[in-house]
């Protein structure tokens, strides 16, 4: 039953050659799109978590807890005293993730020149902090020195703020949990490209410099899990971990990258609720150019449908025929337009798309987005738009299958 609508849809697509090329045209050009905006968006995705949740938080993370505050409310901690009993339990429970602890405030930097900026101050354990070290060398232009005691890596931004360059001396101040500001001078181990416009002003610095500058011991900030699995099965780790801590005792917080991320994630579920409402008007817009263009064929085909009416031809064989066209010029036109769109992305991923507005780069993390291709959202795009040429070319179908046969006997269309 199936095989005979489908023969007769595909000997009219060919006799209408040319509707049947434009109509495919609209189609391939509108599956390119939403494939092309489909990438975009995967791009967005996966810069913001390589770039800032995954390099600044980790797949978890474990941060001091939250402790009652005046009226009622509550007020962060800004500290985990002692986090080596929290590091061994990982290491015993969780053996393929690494652990990385980090410290960080806000401060001031004076170059030699009289140069001087607000600063983020952030004191990692680089031998540890694998995946952020390997993101920050990706900024250094050759062979980057290692991050050490008594040097710092800092952005060009402020390099060219501060005036000092590879080698000169940095002086950095903070102040400690007790009020007491202190100074420390550092050189300038390596200046980072522009990348991630939120790390213009960062300063990273090895953590017991910064628990030297700040007078804390080997309290530390935060202590940042990757897994092995990446973001899969994340919710699942931070569970079990949240439950193994509040057994031995330890008063921690334990979030996903999606937890301690909300802004950007929030982000990056905008950028989706754009996606679908664009995709959206491109369904609707190839829904009516199909519609459109059927009907009109209905129109001129009167005197061929109503010969096959009058020869005995079922209501329903009718109606199928013409929405098996609808379904074989969508699969073949939606293929095309998959291809093309592909292509693009690929070609878009090589070169990157340059970002001039400062509030898209720090959207993306960078001067560069970096579209990906998105397979799941290929195939979905691919499956709406063949069962919405299917839907649209319903109306059609059912007004064809309405011709009375002495249409036939008109000789024509009336």
């Amino acid at each position: 039953m199936i095989g005979l609508p489908l023969r007769f849809a595909i000997r009219n697509l060919r006799r209408h050659g040319r509707r049947a090329l434009i109509m495919g045209l609209g189609i391939a050009v509108g599956v390119a799109a939403a494939v092309v905006h489909r990438g975009l968006v995967a791009g967005i995705r996966s810069q913001m978590i390589d770039h800032l949740v995954v390099a600044q938080y980790g797949h978890v993370a474990i941060l001091p807890p939250l402790d009652a505050g005046p009226e009622g409310g509550k007020k962060f901690r800004r500290f985990l005293e002692d986090p080596d009993p929290i590091v061994e339990l990982i290491r015993r429970e969780l053996p393929g993730a690494t652990v990385a602890p980090s410290l960080s405030t806000l401060g001031m930097a004076f170059g030699e020149k009289n140069g001087t900026g607000r600063i983020a101050l952030w004191g990692i354990a680089p031998e540890r902090d694998v995946t952020l070290m390997d993101d920050l060398h990706d900024r250094v232009q050759g062979d980057p020195a290692p991050l050490r005691a008594g040097a710092v890596y800092l952005g060009a931004a402020l390099a060219e703020r501060l005036e000092i360059g590879r080698g000169d001396v940095v002086t950095l101040s903070a102040q400690g949990p007790g009020g007491r500001l202190d100074a420390l001078d550092l050189e300038v181990g390596e200046i980072l490209e522009p990348g991630a416009p939120w790390q213009d002003y960062f300063v990273y610095l090895v953590l017991e410099d910064l628990q030297s500058l700040m007078g804390v011991d080997r309290a530390v900030g935060q202590l940042k899990l990757h897994l092995e699995t990446g973001t899969r099965g994340v919710d699942a780790v931070a569970g079990r971990l949240d439950r193994l801590l509040q057994q031995a005792g330890q008063s921690v917080r334990v979030e996903t990258y999606e937890e301690t991320g909300r802004l950007y994630m929030g982000i990056i579920r905008a950028a989706r609720i754009q996606a679908q409402i664009i995709e959206i008007v491109l369904l609707v817009a190839i829904a009516l150019g199909v519609a459109g263009a059927q009907i009109l064929s209905v129109h001129e085909r009167r005197r061929e449908i109503g010969t096959m009416t009058a020869l005995g031809t079922p209501r329903a064989l009718i109606r199928m025929v013409f929405v098996a066209e609808g379904a074989v010029l969508a699969l073949v036109a939606g293929l095309a337009g998959a291809a093309i769109g592909v292509g693009i992305t690929a070609l878009l991923g090589r070169s990157g798309v340059g970002v001039n507005v400062e509030a898209f780069r720090w959207m993306v993390g960078g001067s560069q987005l970096i579209p990906r291709i998105d397979p799941a959202g290929v195939a979905l795009t691919l499956v709406e738009v063949i069962g919405i040429v299917m839907l649209s070319a319903l109306y059609p179908a059912a007004r064809a299958s309405r011709v009375p046969p002495i249409e036939a006997l008109r000789g024509g269309s009336a």
